[in-house]
Parts: C-alpha cells; sequence; structure tokens
C-alpha cells in the first residue's frame, strides 16, 4: 500500500491544525484559494490533501512533517463554503515545494519513514491509566467536557491522537506530538504538556525530546 500514496499533493497549511492517521478532521473552507486546493484533490483519483503546520500563523514557512488526509465525505454549503471531513492516512516529509501556476501550494512528499502508520499502533509502554488522570485533571482545569464512557472504548493510538488534536495545547507542542514516532513516547510527552499546563508548574522551563 506505501507504493500507492501519492508523492505529489496540494498543502492545507492551518497553523494550529495537526492530523493524525486514522482520526477524522472537520474542516469548513471559506478561501478561494483554499476551494481551488480541496477542487484539485477531488479531481485526483487518491482524493488526497496534505494537512501540514505552519511555524506561525502569518508565517510562509512550513514544518517539515505532516500528515495526508483523504476526503472522505464532502458538499457545498448554500452560502459557498465547502465542508469536508479528512481522514487521516500517513505522516509524511516535505521533500520539496514545488513552483506552481495554481492559487494554492503543492510539494512533493514522502511517505517512506512511516509505514508503521498504515497500521493501528499498539505499544507496551503507554500508561493509560496516568494519562487518563492527568487529562481528567486538564479538561476540568480547562472547562473542557468530555464523554469518559467513550473514551473508555477506544483503542490508547485514537485516545492519544484525539487528545492531541482536540486539547488546546500550544501549536509548537502540537507538532512536537506529530513529529514523535513511538505511541509511548507520545504519551509521555502528551502527559508532560499536561502537567507543565497546570498553574503550579507555569512558567518553568520544560525541554522537548
Amino acid at each position: 500500500m506505501m507504493k500507492k500514496l501519492p508523492n505529489r499533493v496540494p498543502l492545507y497549511p492551518s497553523f494550529g491544525t495537526v492530523l493524525f492517521p486514522r482520526t477524522t478532521l472537520s474542516l469548513v473552507i471559506r478561501e478561494a484559494k483554499d476551494k481551488l486546493m480541496i477542487e484539485a484533490a477531488l479531481q485526483q483519483g487518491h482524493r488526497m490533501i496534505g494537512v501540514i503546520h505552519p511555524f506561525s500563523q502569518n508565517d510562509k514557512r512550513l514544518h517539515q512533517k505532516g500528515c495526508l488526509g483523504k476526503i472522505v465525505s464532502f458538499h457545498e454549503s448554500d452560502e459557498g463554503f465547502f465542508i469536508l471531513t479528512v481522514k487521516g492516512v500517513c505522516r509524511f516529509d516535505l521533500v520539496q515545494e514545488l513552483v506552481s501556476h495554481e492559487a494554492f501550494r503543492i510539494a512533493r512528499i514522502s511517505t517512506s519513514n512511516y509505514a508503521c502508520d498504515l497500521k493501528e499502533q499498539e505499544d507496551p509502554f503507554v500508561d493509560r491509566k496516568s494519562l487518563i488522570t492527568l487529562l481528567e485533571g486538564y479538561l476540568v482545569d480547562n472547562n473542557i467536557g468530555a464523554n469518559w464512557e467513550e473514551i473508555a472504548e477506544v483503542s490508547d493510538e485514537h485516545l492519544i491522537s484525539s487528545v492531541a488534536m482536540s486539547c488546546p495545547f500550544d501549536p509548537a507542542e502540537k507538532q512536537a506530538i506529530l513529529e514523535t514516532k513511538g505511541l509511548g513516547e507520545r504519551s509521555e510527552l502528551i502527559s508532560t504538556f499536561i502537567t507543565m499546563a497546570n498553574p503550579m508548574y507555569k512558567g518553568r522551563d520544560v525541554t522537548y525530546h
């Protein structure tokens, strides 16, 4: 399957937004250039876009790792917005952004380092109980509700990816989680970010590995 993934895709740079394999992301597309990007992706057989993180809100520079997303549902609203659902497929390395006459950005990518993303990951080093305990306090502190019955049923990978995507972490923290390869290491990094968000720890320096 790795050979069937595209090596050239339209890019969707979105500050503060990350996507992980097997998770879904709902997008409302309003800007003309993004609409053209979606139309181009839909015209291609793979229907995939590269969800990738800029360094800041107004910075055109991009991080070197993102995630391929496949458009699995799409419709246009009466107001002309594009409303779509994108499902994460596999992370990628940005090889080269291509010169294009299109309004949107296009890049050559490589997924060769992420064969592990094509099947659900398991890791005996994930401390699920500790993560959920930290998460409970974090969500209360941030006035965020959660369906704990549903959380109890999901896999470790889905839990970790969903927390990384939906919790109000700093964009740089979200990117660091995306770039972490192992599920156990990803869980530890999330636990670190949750711990450092606790008021008693704020202001202290933390090193991301």
